[in-house]
């Protein structure tokens, strides 16, 4: 992993007091598994690489051709201990549905890398078991812009760009979106040979509709990722994030979020994989009655495709 190549994480988080409006309580609840870790399989951007890219003449800003177009689609259940994100901690079944493309390149000049650049758009659906008032729909869309500062930076930087949109199912009635911009540093402790290990610490702003959710978000995130054989990989994220809100419904509220992950995926072939995932989150938030102040843990075994291309 090179330093100024940064894993493309999702770092803002929120869960929401009882108080606030139930549909946007329960999607931003649900914006917890996008927001708090990067195991998402719709939402990967591969660590950025540009050796087997052609260059596109020598003038300034020349656009590299041979840019990499992706596609990936993830299903399967999940239980969790916390359907509803609050303090009830009540258990429930749920299948999910995830589809993804993204594109990522590398600007030039001269036969000189000047930064790289990623775009992610996803769309994700969850039904619920017992708890179906959580069902519903998420848009979500990514940029990424990433210096080269050279081999010999000791760390990489990144401009983060992030939105999602929030729906009831069937897409019947948007309740929450966020946008967020950030900037996110990135740093290797481990790159050897079929095991890397990267921590990524991260700060920005989320905007809201209703703005009533807008605040300041930090993150940090330690992400190992190594090789168990030719077909079977291991990926554990550890993350601890705060959130601190500008004006919750006229009250002062902070968040903060701990989080750790594992995952194993075994690949069928170039373009299909089988994963299983084990994942706990506890939250500790200052709204009245500690409603907010929880821990969850859920396991998803999922079947995935992907494609990547020229």
């Amino acid at each position: 992993m090179k330093p100024n190549h940064l894993l493309f994480t999702f770092a803002s988080i929120a869960i929401l007091p009882s108080y606030a409006l139930a549909q946007s309580d329960f999607q931003e609840s649900r914006s917890f598994d996008h927001f708090s870790s990067f195991d998402d399989i719709s939402l990967r951007s591969r660590v950025l690489t540009s050796s087997d890219v052609s260059i596109l003449g020598g003038d300034a800003d020349a656009l590299v051709d041979g840019g990499q177009i992706s596609a990936s689609f993830a299903t399967g259940p999940q239980f969790t201990t916390n359907a509803l994100s609050n303090s009830s901690e009540e258990e429930d079944w749920l299948w999910f549905g995830e589809v993804s493309i993204g594109y990522e390149n590398t600007v030039m000049n001269d036969a000189k890398a000047l930064f790289d650049y990623a775009m992610t758009g996803g769309l994700g659906s969850k039904r619920y078991d017992t708890f179906d008032g959580q069902d519903g729909e998420e848009l979500t869309f990514a940029t990424k812009i990433e210096p080269n500062l050279g081999e010999q930076a000791p760390v990489g930087i990144a401009l983060v760009h992030k939105s999602a949109w929030y729906f009831d199912a069937g897409f019947d009635d948007n309740g929450l979106t966020l946008h967020s911009l950030g900037i996110e540093l990135g740093k290797p402790l481990i790159d050897e040979r079929g095991t890397t290990l990267g921590l990524v610490l991260g700060t920005g702003y989320v905007f809201a509709d209703p703005d009533d959710f807008e605040r300041f978000s930090y993150s940090a995130k330690l992400v190992l990722e190594k090789e168990l054989g030719r077909d079977m990989g291991l990926e554990v994220i550890t993350s601890a994030a705060y959130a601190d809100y500008d004006s919750f419904f006229g009250a002062d509220r902070q968040n903060w979020a701990f989080g750790v992950g594992g995952k194993v995926t075994y690949s069928l072939n170039d373009n299909a994989q089988l994963s299983a995932g084990v994942s706990y989150g506890r939250s500790e938030d200052n709204t009245p009655g500690g409603l907010r102040d929880f821990n969850s843990l859920s396991v998803t075994p999922a079947i995935g495709l992907s494609i990547k291309g020229k």
